[in-house]
This record gives structure tokens, sequence and C-alpha cells, in this order.
């Protein structure tokens, strides 16, 4: 076997991609092929290496969510407020209560824009 074969094989094994009969002898042959090539061997260290580094390990199955996802979206966009503006009214409206209960009084200047007066 030759090294770029082996370590193909190897990198495989490593992914957990050995889905046949024959990738797992392929893998096994790698295997061994590695025990006595320096570069291979050096190739086997450094996947076991970065795979530690990483904490990598392979998936098994994984729900798909994406429907449950969409869907509430969908809801969630479904009820919602007529317009956005419609949002800060009751907003607005409790500011505007306070402020003349504490007896203060909102007026517009047009030369300098908003400002609070205590009356």
């Amino acid at each position: 076997m030759r090294c770029e074969q082996a370590q193909s094989h190897l990198s495989a094994a490593f992914d957990g991609e050995l889905l046949t009969a024959e990738a797992a002898v392929d893998a096994r042959t790698a295997a061994a092929h590695a025990s006595g090539c320096q570069r291979c061997s050096a190739f086997s260290t450094q996947l076991t290496t970065l795979r530690r580094t990483l904490r990598y390990e392979v998936v098994e199955q994984v729900p798909d969510v994406a429907p449950a996802v969409l869907s509430t979206i969908a809801e969630r966009r479904h009820h919602r407020p007529l317009a956005s503006g419609w949002r800060l009214a009751p907003v607005a409206a409790g500011s505007a209560g306070a402020a003349v209960a504490s007896g203060s009084a909102v007026s517009v200047d047009s030369s300098i824009g908003w400002m609070m007066s205590s009356s």
C-alpha cells in the first residue's frame, strides 16, 4: 500500500467513515502499513493529536430541528401586533400619564426641541 492510500484510509477511520467491510479491511491494512512506515506513523500521530486538541468526536444521528424552528417563527409572525409603531403606544401613554400625575408638563420649543418644565 502506498503512503497516500494509507493516509486516506487512516483519515477515514479517524473520521468514522468505515461504512463497508472493505473500508474496515483497508483501514486495518493502512494501520499495518503505518506501523512500519515512519511517514504514515507520524500522520497517524498527528490525527490523534488533532482529535485530542479539537476534542472532535463523530456525531451520531442529530435530530432535524429546522421544521420546528421555522414553524415557531411563522407562528410568532402571525401573532404580531398590527404595526410596529403600535407596540410603543402603551409606553407613550404611560409616560404621559406619569408626567401629568407628577405635575410636570412636556412642551415643544421650536428653537431647542423637546424640554421638560415644572408646573
